[in-house]
């Protein structure tokens, strides 16, 4: 997969340098027959085509998750985060950030989760459907993440594939410093 998808980087920024010369090749030409200001108004009606997305209302984006879970033994305040590795290529890398913090003279920990890719990320794109974070009695730290990952060509969706991650990694409730021993 990872020698796939350094092909796919390959290719896509092939094609976008390309699309780039003859663009400028084109425009330089229709420049020198009809002149500047023609050329003005077709960049600026070129230009205005290319619409950011509309904006939306700040909500929590699909694959964040938080929730407070009981816990005890600890008067203190501390926080600690960790990166679980999902997907590991060469080139990319797919991880579920988990963040924990507890208040102080708490008797609970709040837990917030979610999904992002790291590294080469030109072609791909993560689009996070769930992700979710417990942590168990059994002193371990449960973990599940779902989204697909779309193969994209000069920004277009090609190809979509949905991936499901799931399984636990030990921890220490002993320890304030969590990060530590995560």
């Amino acid at each position: 997969m990872a020698l796939l998808h350094i092909g796919w980087v390959i290719l896509n920024l092939s094609l976008a340098i390309s699309l780039f010369i003859v663009s400028y090749r084109n425009f330089r030409g229709f420049s020198e027959r009809y002149g500047s200001l023609a050329s003005i108004v077709v960049f600026v009606l070129v230009a205005s085509m290319c619409q950011s997305p509309a904006k939306q209302e700040n909500k929590s984006p699909a694959g964040q998750y938080e929730h407070t879970v009981a816990f005890s033994g600890q008067t203190s305040h501390w926080s600690a985060s960790h990166a679980i590795v999902l997907l590991d290529w060469p080139t990319l890398e797919l991880n579920q950030g988990i963040y924990l913090t507890h208040p102080p003279k708490s008797d609970s920990v709040r837990i917030a989760s979610q999904t992002f890719l790291t590294g080469t990320v030109v072609g791909v794109q993560w689009k996070p459907v769930t992700t979710f974070v417990d942590l168990g009695a059994d002193k371990r730290i449960h973990y599940s993440a779902s989204g697909v990952l779309e193969w994209r060509l000069l920004g277009l969706p090609v190809y979509s594939q949905s991936m499901s991650f799931e399984g636990d990694q030990a921890y220490n409730p002993d320890y304030a410093d969590l990060s530590a021993r995560l």
